[in-house]
């Protein structure tokens, strides 16, 4: 590496944004691709269309976590099915337009300065665990590895097979587990990364709201470089502020007196309040003691970790 070149790691979540492009662009009986302008395009085959438009059902980038048309599309999930390929081909043939996550990469590094020069970028993507989600995954890490040079500007991209967060998109039941999987695939990844000398930059415009929501502000709050996203309205790269955002130094130094786990007369004694740690859902009341949340635990590991990062 060159002096003054810089090495990029890109951590980006993915939605379903695939499906439902083309959800909005195969229309009629004879199973057309239509572009701008409601332009035919090219036919497509009828399994690819009746899957993209289920009858009496709900679309499938729209599909609940225990959907049946999940598993469908994560059977298909895989280079070697035929919808995969077709669904690849169409893709690659306009990434900007058909996958969100593709859009806002491209964007970002057309974005940059010419005085930032990029040697390395390995991409790492972040689906849900839904089939919908992992079909998307996959055809956007695909193509970032037959075309990542051409497609991101960068004369060395590196694709690794998506990273699944487990919990999120899963129901409300899950959310817990959701936050303790992007802490310890996600997190844990940008403090590596960082060590090692990349710049973190984090694609937070695709996926399931809440993911996307805490994707960001644990990038804020860990090593990240920059985060960033499609803006909507104006269809521009927006890189979002830095903002200097962390856990408060009272509540640090009163999780700090929750340790493991301390009976909740213990920490009253010491001044804690409870009920306010309680509400706030950062810790929970096991067995007659007061212990923080795991995620909590673990988003502390992450933060003091990072605190060392030069």
């Amino acid at each position: 590496m060159g002096q003054g070149e810089w090495r990029l790691a890109l951590l980006s979540t993915v939605g379903t944004s695939i499906l439902s492009n083309l959800e909005g662009s195969v229309k009629g009986e004879d199973c057309m691709l239509y572009g701008k302008g409601n332009k035919p395009i090219r036919p497509v085959s009828r399994v690819l269309c009746d899957l993209l438009n289920p009858p009496n059902k709900p679309k499938p980038s729209r599909a609940p976590p225990d959907d049946p048309i999940q598993f469908e599309f994560l059977k298909r999930a895989t280079p070697g099915d035929p919808v995969f390929r077709e669904v690849l081909e169409i893709v690659g043939s306009d990434p900007g337009r058909f996958s969100a996550e593709l859009n806002s990469m491209m964007a970002f590094f057309n974005s940059l300065p010419v005085r930032h020069s990029i040697s390395e970028v390995e991409v790492y993507l972040y689906p849900t665990d839904t089939g919908t989600a992992r079909f998307c995954a996959n055809v956007v890490y695909e193509l970032i590895r037959e075309r990542g040079v051409g497609l991101l500007g960068i004369a060395k991209v590196t694709p690794y097979e998506p990273i699944v967060v487990k919990g999120f998109g899963a129901g409300p039941t899950f959310f817990s587990e959701g936050l303790v999987e992007l802490i310890d695939k996600y997190a844990r990844l940008i403090v590596s990364k960082a060590r090692q000398g990349f710049k973190v930059v984090v694609n937070a415009t695709a996926g399931f709201k809440p993911e996307t929501t805490y994707t960001a502000l644990i990038a804020l709050m860990s090593c990240a470089w920059r985060v960033i996203y499609m803006h909507e309205s104006f269809r521009e790269i927006v890189e979002l502020p830095m903002l200097p955002i962390g856990i408060r130094q009272d509540y640090l130094g009163v999780l700090g007196k929750v340790g493991n786990g301390a009976p909740r007369y213990v920490l009253k004694q010491q001044g804690v309040d409870v009920d306010d740690l309680l509400e706030r859902g950062l810790v929970e009341e096991v067995d007659g003691l007061i212990k923080p949340r795991e995620w909590v635990r673990r988003l502390l590991e992450v933060v003091n970790e990072c605190s060392k990062v030069s």
